[in-house]
């Protein structure tokens, strides 16, 4: 737990009892004069029920505990602000840290879906564990009546990553599907059935809602998804039995995959760019 969450915790309870202190000073006299009135009239009270003697025992007990308590809270506030000011500092140079992280981390151009979102996730929970110690640290500083600091700070970061998440988890969902058959041994690719799937694909992307499509990430995920019907229609023409091993070691050579065409799958021919 932060010094801030102890010291909030703290002084959020003694506000809140101190708020509520005449409120229940008055419940406290309306019993103490309902009592002294039922006793003037000889009011046979239960067995069980509470003297006043006793719940005025109690009150002041608390009273007294009370008054310490704000007493303590009182002496130790100087220490207190200082303190959260050295905490606010920490907690600033983290969050100059994580900017900066996010500045070169940010996956708006990442090459697929799943690493965009990989790095989204661990990026969030980053932020979020910061941004929860600084939320801490404002309400700290509030209590304490020092210097304003704005707690939606991190807010705009937060929802930047939303809504990258948001953009990725969509094309994600259409581009896994395309993703996963990339380790399909060539030997058994039906290029006709991944052509469907792109032309699906594509037009799946194309039907998504505008907003998308002004992100880079739409982008690239569509030029990807374009390329692959290039390389799959090749991908047909290399399966002609006219294409001996001769061809395929020129072919294998010229796009630099260190195998042989019985070993090859799907995605040697997707990632080299050669076409």
């Amino acid at each position: 737990e932060s010094e801030s969450g102890d010291i909030v915790a703290f002084i959020t309870e003694i506000s809140k009892v101190n708020k509520n202190l005449n409120k229940w000073q008055k419940e406290m006299d309306k019993y103490k004069n309902a009592h002294l009135l039922l006793q003037k009239q000889k009011f046979n009270f239960p067995p069980k029920f509470k003297k006043l003697d006793e719940l005025e025992k109690e009150w002041n007990h608390f009273l007294n505990i009370l008054k310490e308590k704000s007493a303590i809270m009182k002496e130790k506030e100087p220490g207190a602000k200082a303190r959260i000011a050295a905490e606010e500092a920490t907690i600033n140079e983290r969050i100059q840290e994580l900017e900066k992280y996010w500045a070169e981390k940010k996956p708006d151009k990442a090459e697929n879906p799943t690493e965009a979102l990989d790095i989204l996730k661990e990026s969030k929970n980053l932020i979020e564990e910061v941004n929860e110690s600084y939320i801490k640290n404002c309400k700290a500083k509030e209590l304490l009546e020092m210097d304003y600091s704005d707690p939606n700070k991190l807010n705009s970061l937060l929802e930047e990553i939303k809504d990258l998440e948001d953009v990725w988890g969509e094309l994600n969902k259409i581009f896994s599907k395309i993703d996963d058959k990339k380790d399909t041994p060539f030997v058994a690719v039906n290029a006709d059935k991944i052509k469907k799937d792109l032309e699906e694909a594509l037009n799946q992307m194309n039907d998504l809602p505008d907003k998308y499509h002004s992100y880079d990430a739409f982008e690239i995920t569509r030029n990807k998804l374009q390329y692959y019907k290039k390389v799959n229609g090749i991908i047909g023409d290399l399966r002609i039995e006219a294409i001996k091993d001769r061809h395929w070691k020129t072919i294998l050579n010229e796009l630099n995959i260190k195998k042989q065409e019985k070993d090859l799958i799907l995605n040697d021919l997707f990632l080299p760019k050669p076409f």
